[in-house]
C-alpha cells in the first residue's frame, strides 16, 4: 500500500472515529495537545499521525491503535485507558500528559514528534 493511500485511509478512519464520538476537531484535538489544524491535516490525508498521537487517542478516547493504523478489529476498545496494557514508563508518561496544561502538552508532543522524525530520517540514511 502506498504511503499516500495509507495516510488517506488513516485519515478516513480517524474522521469516522471522531464522528462516532460526536466530537468536533477542536474538542477532539485539545486533550491530545495538538491543534485542530493538525487533526484536519490527518483527516485529509495530508499528514500521518505519530505513534505517540495514536497512543494518546487510544488512551483518551479508547480508539484502537490497530484499527486506526490498519483498519483491523473494533474501532473502540471495551476497556478504560487505565486498563490498557502499556509498559510502566509509557503509562507514567500518559498519566503526566493527561494532567498537564495545554501548552505543556503541545510542547512535549512537538518535541517527541520532532525527535521521532529525526530518528526515522537517520535510519533511512544508514
Amino acid at each position: 500500500m502506498s504511503n499516500e493511500k495509507s495516510r488517506r485511509d488513516i485519515g478516513l478512519r480517524l474522521k469516522e472515529a471522531r464522528n462516532t464520538l460526536a466530537m468536533t476537531q477542536t474538542a477532539f484535538s485539545e486533550p491530545l495537545g495538538v491543534r485542530q489544524s493538525h487533526i484536519s491535516g490527518i483527516e485529509k490525508g495530508e499528514r500521518e499521525p505519530s505513534d505517540t498521537l495514536i497512543l494518546l487517542m487510544e488512551y483518551h478516547y479508547g480508539i484502537s491503535r490497530t484499527w486506526i493504523k490498519h483498519g483491523e478489529g473494533s474501532m473502540l476498545l471495551d476497556k478504560k485507558h487505565d486498563d490498557i496494557n502499556l509498559p510502566q514508563e509509557q503509562q507514567r508518561l500518559l498519566n503526566a500528559y493527561s494532567v498537564a496544561e495545554d501548552s505543556i502538552k503541545y510542547a512535549a508532543l512537538t518535541m517527541l514528534e520532532n525527535s521521532a522524525e529525526k530518528s526515522q530520517s537517520a535510519k533511512k540514511h544508514k
